[in-house]
């Protein structure tokens, strides 16, 4: 292919791949006319030897666009992907052929290839150019509409999202990539559908871990980034998917702040958790949750004693819940790694507010663990599950000589005085090394 029909093939696609509305409402005929020109292009550049080191600056980035817009159209909308499966293989192949050409492989490598064709054009490391050049192309088609431009781009915005995820420090390290992704993350988790919030959340999560943290700390994008994934929290937190993602993206960057309003935010966060695994009856969420109030107990340390409370009262409805039906083997096998977590939350507890709650401390926790224990000894019995009775026993005893250890004399009393009533408990008495 002549270099010059190269680039007008590119440029054509650019153009078609710019629309004038939301890419929700752009017909199948332009869907249709868009991925049969990509293919196009794809087909030729597989059928012809093409010298891409030779290309302009600006055709190659261009390229690069369009194939890896449509690599990270297979993470967002899918629009093109369910058009032509084969789109994404020829991609590769293209993705892998200028890649070749420079002598080196894979998309971390190609995008730190620096570039420029003559001594008066600075030669520049290809990720900075597709930054650049997709947001010109997205600013472009900004015209005041309530319509995000980067549902107007889509390829635009799916190849700055495949090429950012595929970079890692030190070629993401400066305020300027920062004032450009952030943004661009944020609107990412504003839009309505589901891919497009998690590919969003991936990226702010990519982001964190590879931008320093003064980057994060001074501007105050810490706290703006918490601020709206908190919002997003409120609106879509139904998808246990993006629960997931935005409970730990928002541990991460709690994590980024001074410790003051590390703290601030992390009892906040500990605050919704608590009444979200306190009102939820779905196992898995709760599971998930669970999850993410023994990450932020991480964070707040012995200040979990302020939330006591609430937190006991959340690991007593857990335990003390009806159990799942025998038949439901996975879900059974889930409610065992809820039992497991909650004694791992409620041993965390103990350790973090012994010198704080003490003797307190043993009446907010050792009745609701005979009780749970007594059942669970009852249950077992009917499924015949002792591996897991074991492991029961074995947290609730590290539980017990911890509470035992400011007066080991009273506490042994004590638990021989409730063994009356939950009998099971002798079990626990023997093991312990009181």
């Amino acid at each position: 292919m002549a270099e010059n029909n190269l680039e007008e093939s590119v440029e054509y696609i650019i153009n078609l791949s710019s629309f004038s509305c939301h890419e929700e409402e752009v017909s199948s005929d332009a869907w249709q006319k868009l991925s049969s020109s990509i293919h196009s292009l794809f087909i030729s550049l597989k059928d012809v030897k093409v010298d891409f080191k030779k290309l302009s600056s600006r055709t190659l980035v261009h390229l690069l666009l369009i194939a890896y817009g449509v690599v990270g159209n297979l993470q967002s909308s899918k629009k093109l992907i369910n058009l032509d499966g084969k789109i994404v293989n020829l991609a590769y192949l293209v993705t892998d052929e200028i890649a070749s050409s420079f002598n080196i492989s894979g998309t971390l490598e190609l995008m730190n290839t620096s570039i420029g064709n003559d001594d008066h054009v600075k030669r520049e490391i290809i990720y900075y150019l597709i930054l650049q050049e997709t947001t010109r192309l997205i600013t472009h088609l900004s015209n005041g509409s309530d319509i995000s431009p980067l549902c107007k781009g889509p390829l635009f915005r799916d190849a700055l999202l495949f090429t950012t995820l595929s970079v890692k420090y030190p070629t993401l390290n400066d305020g300027q990539q920062l004032n450009i992704l952030h943004p661009f993350c944020l609107q990412l988790l504003e839009d309505y559908r589901t891919n497009i919030k998690l590919c969003g959340l991936t990226l702010l999560t990519h982001l964190s871990d590879q931008f320093l943290l003064s980057s994060w700390r001074l501007s105050g994008r810490a706290m703006a980034t918490l601020e709206a994934l908190a919002v997003q929290r409120t609106t879509s937190g139904q998808n246990m998917m993006i629960l997931d993602l935005i409970n730990s993206c928002s541990l991460k960057f709690i994590r980024k702040l001074e410790r003051e309003d590390s703290i601030i935010w992390a009892e906040k966060f500990m605050e919704q958790l608590l009444v979200d695994a306190n009102l939820e009856g779905n196992l898995e969420k709760r599971l998930l949750l669970l999850g993410s109030i023994y990450d932020t107990m991480q964070v707040l340390d012995k200040r979990i004693s302020i939330q006591s409370k609430r937190l006991i009262e959340v690991i007593q409805n857990a335990l003390l819940a009806p159990p799942q039906p025998v038949y439901k083997k996975n879900m059974k096998e889930k409610e065992q790694t809820s039992y497991l977590l909650l004694l791992k939350i409620l041993m965390t507890f103990v350790d973090l507010t012994i010198d704080i709650l003490y003797p307190d401390l043993i009446e907010m926790v050792v009745p609701p663990l005979g009780v749970f224990y007594e059942l669970a000894n009852e249950r077992i019995d009917l499924i015949s599950d002792a591996p897991f009775l074991e492991s029961l026993s074995k947290s609730i005893i590290e539980i017990f000589d911890k509470l035992a250890s400011p007066n080991t004399e009273f506490f042994r009393a004590l638990l021989t005085e409730m063994s009356v009533t939950f009998p099971s408990l002798e079990n626990i008495i023997c093991k312990c090394t009181l």
